[in-house]
């Protein structure tokens, strides 16, 4: 623990916590062309949403194709119609899918971002913030030993809205849904630092804590540094903590510096690939060395678009060894759409809080 606690206390300069303008990650015809692959993306998934696997308010399905279709929109490539479309089709309630990525949840945040505002469709929000807000008060307290308990993807805490699975995702809950509880919230990242290990003097996060096992330097938002870094950032920008947010800056420069060679298995997607690394690097607008990761991610994003498949990306799954080429946002094509739309324009990210990220 001493070499955690050298680093968090370590002496930092004072800078500003909030967030950071941001300027596109592609410039000039990159940009133009990653608008194009993302407009063709959302057009080729359109005969595929009909039959994809989960409900149809899910992120994976309508739900996310709003996001995708609202974010074409403010770019001129998508017209208002189309989004009300994706909208009315994800309009869907179930009582008994309440989740971040499968259900109310979700779509409760698509409608957030779809009409910041508020203006449209108050049965319907009110419909789901009272489901949502019944199925939290009626829950029992947390098992340790249950790993569900905390998982904010399919579990309980992802109604909140959240992270992935496991303590940074329950401080990413906290971060959005109370950040005025800093004293609860200051408690999760303690556990986070003591569950760090110190790498060549900057912290690094395994998916599990192993106390004598170094982790890898994998980059992904779902495990290890990369979100962590992100949710930590987040707390020290709410706390206005310059050395809490120096800390995670520099855990995730370590590992995009690490000269380990990259994933064996890292595709363009967000969940567990570079469009999702990319996107938490350019929180950090404000750090040259991290911008310049970012750029180099989105460009990689954009080179690895294959005009012979119709959604021009193949990616993989938790469940499958093999890349396919997929329609879903969280890690399929939706999202790298998503991501190439944000890349090309800098505009707000309102998709942010499905990753458990306070928005832009």
């Amino acid at each position: 623990m001493g070499d955690v606690e050298s680093v968090v206390r370590a002496p930092q300069p004072p800078r500003a916590l909030t967030p950071p303008a941001r300027a596109p990650l592609l410039h000039g015809a990159d940009a133009a062309r990653a608008l194009d692959v993302a407009e063709r993306i959302y057009a080729s998934a359109q005969p595929r949403l009909a039959g994809a696997v989960g409900p149809p308010e899910s992120i994976g399905r309508y739900g996310g194709a709003a996001l995708v279709a609202e974010a074409l929109a403010r770019a001129g490539r998508c017209s208002d119609d189309s989004v009300r479309l994706a909208l009315r089709a994800a309009l869907v309630f179930a009582p008994d899918r309440l989740g971040l990525f499968d259900g109310a949840g979700g779509l409760a945040m698509a409608l957030d971002a779809v009409d910041r505002e508020h203006a449209s469709l108050p049965a319907v929000r009110a419909k789901l913030r009272d489901a949502l807000t019944a199925s939290l008060r009626d829950l029992t307290p947390g098992d340790p030993a249950q790993a569900w308990s905390f998982d904010l993807v399919g579990g309980p805490a992802g109604r909140a809205i959240a992270l992935a699975h496991g303590v940074p995702g329950v401080l990413a809950a906290l971060n959005l849904a109370a950040p005025g509880e800093r004293e609860l919230a200051r408690r999760y990242v303690d556990l986070l630092l003591r569950c760090a290990h110190v790498v060549d003097g900057a912290l690094r996060w395994g998916a599990v804590w192993r106390r004598r096992k170094r982790p890898p330097a994998r980059r992904a938002w779902c495990y290890q540094t990369a979100g962590v870094a992100a949710v930590l950032a987040d707390r020290a920008r709410i706390d206005g903590d310059a050395a809490l947010h120096a800390l995670a800056a520099n855990a995730l420069a370590a590992v995009l510096d690490d000269p380990e060679s990259e994933e064996t298995w890292w595709d363009a997607a967000l969940c567990h690939g570079r469009g999702g690394v990319a996107s938490i690097v350019w929180r950090f607008a404000d750090e040259a060395r991290l911008v310049r990761h970012a750029e180099r991610l989105a460009r990689d994003v954009l080179e690895e678009f294959d005009e012979r498949i119709p959604l021009g990306y193949r990616t993989g799954s938790a469940r499958e060894t093999r890349s396919h080429e997929r329609v879903q946002f969280l890690d399929a094509a939706l999202g790298i759409a998503q991501f190439l739309v944000d890349a090309a324009t800098a505009q707000a990210r309102r998709w942010l809080p499905l990753f458990g990220l306070v928005p832009d």
